[in-house]
């Protein structure tokens, strides 16, 4: 089910926005009871929004809130944070359009990752201010199809699109 209600004029508009799923499933992943919501303004053309995602999931709950702001070709990510399970992420980040070279901000992820997916656990870092990038992130117990591992680390550094990747 969703639900939408607006208010106020045109040139500033306020609005609250519901979607319900009751279940979604994909492979051994399974979401019930999942609930995305936003509620923002639009004025002066711009939108700045409160979105959140949360869900009951075969793995723990999950839940997401972030703060959103589009003006023109600009954007911004606030304050992300999530949780899944004992999984966190937090994350912040601002650019113009789709322009590597704008892109500031920086993102953490850190835990053990739900069933399903190639490794038990992440913990990884990043950073990008315009052309310098640079992440470091480690999965642990990885396994890719025959592929198996107790680790797998990557470290990048330098401009996005050409960054140094280490394995």
């Amino acid at each position: 089910s969703a639900s939408a209600n607006a208010s106020g004029p045109l040139d500033n508009l306020d609005f609250v926005v519901a979607v319900d799923v009751p279940t979604m499933s994909r492979g051994e992943l399974s979401f019930t009871n999942l609930r995305l919501g936003a509620d923002g303004n639009y004025a002066d053309g711009a939108l700045m929004t409160n979105a959140s995602l949360d869900a009951e999931t075969s793995n723990g709950p999950l839940d997401l809130t972030t703060d959103i702001r589009l003006d023109g070709s600009n954007w911004q990510v606030n304050d992300l944070v999530g949780h899944w399970g004992d999984l966190v992420a937090d994350a912040s980040l601002r650019g113009s359009g789709g322009d590597v070279s704008q892109i500031r901000g920086d993102a953490d992820i850190k835990g053990s990752l739900p069933d399903g997916l190639p490794a038990k656990s992440i913990n990884a870092s990043a950073n990008i201010n315009g052309q310098t990038l640079s992440l470091d992130a480690t999965l642990e117990t990885v396994s890719f199809g025959p592929t198996r591992a107790e680790a797998l680390v990557i470290r990048a550094t330098g401009q996005p699109d050409n960054a140094d990747i280490l394995i």
